[in-house]
């Protein structure tokens, strides 16, 4: 079994190459101090005798006394330069944790400057950047040498043995044995030693990495001293398997070739499961865990309609969870299913009129020139989900990244994401799934209204909705609770205002207060303003009063525009979930 889920933290950076970036002039306030790798840093390990950091009062730094093991403001404990000279910077104590005692105007040039020797440039450069903000969907597979800090267990581990003969005249020189690994494949510890007719044999083992396209080379070398009549030679090696599933072979390889002695097996050879199998019936398996800042490897062999994963956590609500389908060497769309999805904002014959209809399916291998033309649902994804669980799909063509990103709505439960290969396509090739989770900012949202004195609306009478072509939404009461009462019920008001603009386009005014259902869906609103969910309990009361003053029919059917009268504040037109 190849490799399945590689943590993003265990994955060296180091090789990797990087852009030459300006540094010295990024003011430290403009960095997110505390949550970079950059925090990390031993305050110990920083020169304070002089630097931006030297003049620090201690006093400004919040606990201080995790940082240092003086008594602040005693002689000599004034100042981080203070601490730092007398010894006193607690070893565990990092840049981080004086994230907000640090001035403003600091830059990170200054900051580098006080910093240990051997922290070198890619290293800066590399503690600047959150390990899930790289770009990993485009850094080769290969270079990421992900056999090398993948988890290793008994199902990607594969055992293969060398067995030849040596007579007894060979000539004085070391027998070596080689072996070509697969690529992406990674030599494990000795767990074995090489035998001679059942018993111990001296030999020296090397691992060379790999060449570019090819595996990594074991060499074995064994002293000539060794043989000294007919030998039995057995050779174990243990490796790990990589991202690559189908049938796995090891060269190996004999020198000198003139010696006398039977020839070695070409090759050996083994099947590598695909990872993470079973995973295609997402109702009647378990499935594999999807986790953030994971990157999750696979593989679509032979009779593999698809790959499903599931997503034990959404994030708290506005959780923005972003998944990345990569490295493809075939078409594959990627498909993310939510088990506890909200009602729509709308019902009935009106949210029906606004879903288009699919597109005429057309190949989407068809080769173009210019911009490809657009993917069709129709065809690139066969699926048996209800619409209202697909809460995001990603389909273009050919091999490009698939993105999705979903909003977390808060409610339990997770997701369920799907890597299906368009018209069947099989591949022992790997594909790359990873999920980045950003939680979202503090809200900022509307305040319930605190005024008093406006007017509540009344309902139109059926004469006034008659023939109308036009509707104006407006809440009668909340505008005149927010705003001057006055200025909305007096002659020449907002509310005469908007009477006359109606009799011009042949509209009518509907003040949606007028409806229980709607005062009472803003009441529980204001009671929680910051909170989505009541946000758009007040659209779809909204909706479903309207929908209710134009039912199906000629009324519904002689509605050109619906007007809305003020922002958020007064008729919501739906929160981000």
């Amino acid at each position: 079994m190849p490799l399945a889920s590689i943590p993003l933290a265990s994955i060296p950076l180091a090789s990797i190459p990087l852009a030459s970036i300006p540094l010295a002039s990024i003011p430290l306030a403009s960095i997110p101090l505390a949550s970079i790798p950059l925090a990390s840093i031993p305050l110990a390990s920083i020169d304070m005798v002089a630097g931006p950091l030297a003049s620090i009062p201690l006093a400004s730094i919040n606990n201080v006394q995790a940082i240092v093991s003086c008594t602040v403001g005693a002689a000599g404990c004034v100042t981080l330069k203070d601490a730092f000279q007398s010894g006193a910077i607690r070893p565990e104590a990092t840049l981080g944790q004086i994230a907000s005692a640090i001035p403003p105007n600091t830059t990170l040039g200054q900051l580098a400057e006080r910093f240990p020797a051997n922290i070198t440039f890619g290293d800066l450069l590399l503690a600047l950047v959150r390990r899930a903000d790289l770009p990993w969907e485009s850094i080769p597979l290969a270079r990421l040498n992900l056999p090398a800090v993948g988890p290793i267990t008994t199902a990607n581990l594969v055992d293969f043995t060398a067995t030849f003969n040596v007579e007894a005249d060979r000539p004085g020189e070391p027998l070596v044995l080689t072996a070509e690994l697969p690529p992406g494949f990674a030599a494990q510890s000795i767990t074995a030693l090489p035998t001679k007719n059942g018993g111990a044999l001296a030999s020296v083992r090397t691992v060379t990495p790999p060449a570019a396209g090819r595996g990594e080379l074991v060499t074995y070398t064994f002293p000539a001293t060794e043989f000294t009549g007919s030998s039995r030679i057995s050779v174990p090696l243990r490796v790990r398997a990589g991202a690559t599933s189908g049938v796995a072979t090891i060269t190996w390889k004999l020198s000198p070739t003139n010696l006398n002695a039977s020839e070695v097996t070409a090759s050996s050879s083994t099947a590598v499961t695909e990872a993470n199998e079973p995973n295609d019936l997402p109702a009647a398996e378990v499935l594999p865990e999807l986790k953030p800042d994971t990157l999750m490897t696979g593989t679509f062999p032979a009779g593999d309609r698809n790959d499903s994963f599931r997503v034990v956590s959404k994030g708290p609500k506005g959780t923005r969870n972003i998944f990345y389908l990569s490295q493809l060497t075939i078409d594959t769309d990627l498909l993310v299913i939510d088990s506890q999805f909200q009602a729509p904002l709308r019902q009935g014959a009106f949210r029906q009129a606004q879903t288009a209809a699919l597109a005429v399916p057309i190949d989407p291998q068809l080769r173009t020139t210019g911009n490809p033309p657009d993917p069709q649902p129709a065809t690139d994804i066969a699926d048996s989900f209800p619409d209202a669980q697909i809460v995001g799909r990603s389909i273009k063509r050919g091999n490009a990244t698939e993105i999705v990103e979903v909003v977390s709505d808060g409610l339990p439960g997770g997701y369920i994401v799907q890597a299906i290969p368009y018209n069947g396509e099989n591949t022992d090739e790997p594909y790359m799934l990873r999920l980045k989770q950003v939680r979202p900012p503090s809200a900022d949202c509307i305040p319930a209204p605190s005024g008093v004195g406006g007017v509540q609306g009344v309902p139109p009478t059926a004469a006034a909705l008659a023939g109308k072509s036009s509707v104006i939404l407006v809440n009668r009461k909340r505008m005149g609770d927010i705003y001057d009462a006055d200025q909305v019920e007096l002659s020449g008001g907002v509310m005469a205002g908007l009477e006359a603009l109606a009799a011009e386009t042949n509209g009518v005014v509907v003040p949606v207060d007028a409806d229980a259902n709607v005062r009472a869906a803003y009441s529980v609103w204001d009671g929680s303003p910051c909170d989505t969910d009541t946000a758009n309990g007040v659209v779809r009361a909204i909706n479903s009063y309207v929908d209710s003053l134009f039912p199906e029919g000629p009324a519904r059917s002689a509605l050109k525009s619906i007007t809305l009268v003020g922002g958020d504040d007064l008729v919501n037109t739906g929160g981000l979930t």
